[in-house]
């Protein structure tokens, strides 16, 4: 699927899931073979591939970063939260699919917390998993989850692959960081000011995230906001390259 246009995240999100019903089949029987590393590498690869697509995310984004921004449980935990209901007779009570559903986002949430090496800049955005994971206006593109993953037309994120010689931004000769391109650098203020007006409230790393899962009409403004900084900075940088 492309990373422009075609379906939405909450569409792909659909057939993520169909894809996920058919992979955990019989999965009480065979979940005790995860605690082998290669078993749980083999089945984040799947789940890897699919979540590219449903956050229209660049290809070097870490797949717990990509679990979070999409809202989408590691597969692993799936197996587990089945293997529970069968224990408990199969689940058929809802109490027993909540308790077991938050069962597996306390032990998400603990694995995301301890987790000090990848997705460092999409934990600072998404501290709390449970808010964003169960917000149902969530939604994510291409120009978003760069934002949210911090891969994408950065110069901290460009450098670091070799495509720019430094991490610079051109507009303010600060570093080039996603925090930076949509909440600070001057080149984009009016957007931000504009942000300031409909809302009333500013934006900060911290806060971002929490105000877009508060509201659907503040989540469609701020996410419009990154979008048009993100598609308004590549037109731009385009241009210069040309």
């Amino acid at each position: 699927m492309p990373n422009i246009g075609g379906p939405s995240s909450g569409k792909k999100e659909i057939l993520c899931g169909v894809v996920h019903s058919t992979i955990l089949y019989g999965a009480p029987i065979w979940c005790e073979a995860l605690r082998i590393r290669r078993y749980r590498t083999m089945l984040d690869g799947v789940q890897r591939r699919m979540l590219l697509r449903v956050g229209s995310a660049y290809r070097t984004t870490s797949t717990v970063a990509l679990q979070v921004i999409t809202g989408v449980i590691p597969i692993d935990l799936m197996a587990e939260e089945r293997r529970y209901l069968y224990e408990m007779g199969n689940g058929q009570e809802l109490a027993i699919r909540k308790a077991a559903r938050e069962r597996t986002l306390n032990l998400w949430q603990r694995r995301w917390e301890l987790n000090e090496e990848k997705g460092q800049w999409t934990k600072k955005l998404i501290p709390d998993l449970r808010p964003w994971v169960t917000c149902r206006h969530r939604r994510i593109d291409f120009y978003i989850s760069q934002f949210l993953t911090g891969h994408g037309s950065f110069g901290v994120y460009t450098q670091r692959l070799g495509i720019s010689e430094n991490a610079f931004c051109v507009y303010c000769g600060e570093e080039d960081s996603p925090e930076h391109t949509v909440l600070y650098s001057h080149r984009w203020a009016p957007y931000r000011i504009a942000i300031y007006g409909e809302l009333g409230f500013q934006l900060t790393a911290e806060t971002l995230v929490a105000h877009m899962i508060e509201d659907k009409r503040q989540c469609n403004t701020i996410g419009n906001m990154i979008r048009t900084i993100m598609q308004d900075k590549e037109k731009e940088q385009r241009a210069r390259e040309n």
